[in-house]
């Protein structure tokens, strides 16, 4: 039986590392990639979420209105019920005071429901969902996972717990090539063990779409470190890889204005005319109506 959509954006998550170290989790699976909208976080997000490239939604920071014609049809409002799991999403990093953190409004005007920005979340929504002690279920969970974004390994952490995360830039350009790699590798094993989790206890039942939103410089081409906006003749930056835990053939088009498409589409083949998961979906939402 499949139980709703999880679209996972994995930030900073470089092609190569990407094929080396996190193929093989789910049985059955589909790779392709595609090169980045765009080389910076804030504007690839508007764009998935709006289908509409970036000079339709006119974004270039996270504090940023969307153009809002381009907010009409968002990927979002093809789900009756979903639930985003973020560290920049709608409530802010964790590390922030809850006054800042009320006052932050990521691209509005989006709605992006996030109600948590803790990476091991996504398995709490996951188990809340599957349990029979709660009425809680969701079409859609869109996991944004920072865990590839540097510091790399360093989970769920700011500068208020870390404050060696404030001097980062500095010291990854003294750190070697060979250096950064190894810290990097650190970051991608440890998305790693949430994707090999999220297949575990779901049962590998939901339908699974993995993709980044850019990757991440390592000195390897002209020394610089890190991602910056504009980075599209940088492979290392561009190069986006993108998987299903389906034998399903990923579009040639595929990019991240088209990824919204696509997403809707696996969602109706899979879930949206499975009538088990339909019949499912109405008892929850009939217990969670009658439970208010």
């Amino acid at each position: 039986m499949l139980r709703d959509m999880i679209l996972i954006l994995a930030d900073s998550l470089r092609y190569d590392f990407a094929t080396k170290y996190l193929q093989g989790i789910f049985p059955e699976e589909s790779w392709s990639s595609f090169k980045a909208v765009d080389t910076f976080t804030p504007i690839v997000l508007a764009t998935i979420a709006t289908g509409q490239p970036p000079e339709k939604t006119r974004v270039r920071y996270f504090t940023d209105t969307v153009n809002p014609e381009a907010c009409k049809d968002t990927l979002f409002d093809h789900f009756d019920s979903y639930v985003t799991v973020s560290r920049l999403l709608g409530n802010g990093p964790g590390y922030l005071p809850p006054a800042r953190r009320e006052i932050m409004n990521m691209l509005p005007p989006i709605k992006w429901n996030a109600e948590t920005n803790h990476d091991d979340d996504v398995l709490q929504y996951l188990g809340r969902k599957w349990s029979m002690a709660t009425d809680d279920w969701w079409d859609l969970i869109f996991y944004h996972s920072w865990l590839t974004h540097g510091p790399w390994g360093i989970d769920c952490y700011g500068p208020a717990e870390l404050p060696c995360v404030k001097n980062t830039d500095r010291l990854m350009a003294r750190m070697s090539e060979a250096e950064l790699k190894d810290w990097y590798k650190i970051g991608v094993l440890d998305f790693k063990t949430r994707l090999e989790a999220i297949k575990n206890v779901s049962n590998n039942l939901e339908t699974v779409i993995v993709f980044a939103d850019h990757g991440e410089h390592l000195k390897d081409e002209e020394g610089a470190v890190g991602h910056f906006a504009g980075g599209h003749n940088i492979e290392s930056l561009s190069k986006v890889p993108i998987w299903v835990n389906r034998s399903e053939p990923i579009p040639s088009d595929i990019s991240h204005v088209t990824l919204k498409d696509w997403v809707i589409k696996m969602y109706k083949k899979y879930e949206l005319n499975n009538s088990e998961y339909q019949n499912w979906k109405e008892k929850k939402l009939n217990a969670s109506t009658n439970g208010r």
